[in-house]
C-alpha cells in the first residue's frame, strides 16, 4: 500500500494505491487521525489505485467521515477501481458519503459546498 498527499483546486487529497486490508489499516487509520487533530475541512481520498479494501479499511475511512464531522470538515472518494467499485457498492458507502468519478470532480464539490453532505449526487 502506498499513499501521496497532494493538493487539487486547494483540497487536500490521498492518493491510496494498492491494498487497504488488515496489514495497512492501522497505518491509514494513524495518517487520517493526523488529519482529524489538525482539522483538514475537506480531504479526497483518490481510489484510483486502490485494488482492493476489506471491512479494516472501509472502517477507517467510516471513522474519518464521523471524526470530521465533528469540526465540520468533509470527505469523499473518487475515482473508484473498477476492483473496488463492487466492494463500495455492496456496503452502500455512498449512502452516507460523496463518491465522485473523478478527483477533479471531487474538488469542484469540495469547493462550492459550504456544508458537509452524505448526498451522493455531489
Amino acid at each position: 500500500m502506498r499513499l501521496k498527499e497532494r493538493v487539487e483546486n486547494g483540497v487536500a487529497v490521498y492518493a491510496l494505491a494498492g491494498e487497504i486490508d488488515f496489514h495497512f489499516a492501522p497505518v491509514l487509520r494513524t495518517v487520517l487521525q493526523a488529519k482529524v487533530k489538525e482539522q483538514c475541512p475537506a480531504l479526497i481520498l483518490d481510489f484510483s489505485e486502490v485494488q482492493f479494501i476489506d471491512s479494516r479499511g472501509i472502517a477507517v475511512v467510516l471513522e474519518y467521515l464521523r471524526d470530521s464531522e465533528s469540526y465540520g470538515g468533509r470527505v469523499c472518494l473518487a475515482a473508484l477501481n473498477a476492483e473496488v467499485k463492487p466492494i463500495i457498492d455492496t456496503v452502500r458507502l455512498e449512502t452516507v458519503m460523496p463518491i465522485f468519478l473523478s478527483v477533479a470532480e471531487a474538488a469542484e464539490s469540495m469547493n462550492s459546498q459550504s456544508p458537509p453532505t452524505a448526498d451522493p449526487s455531489g
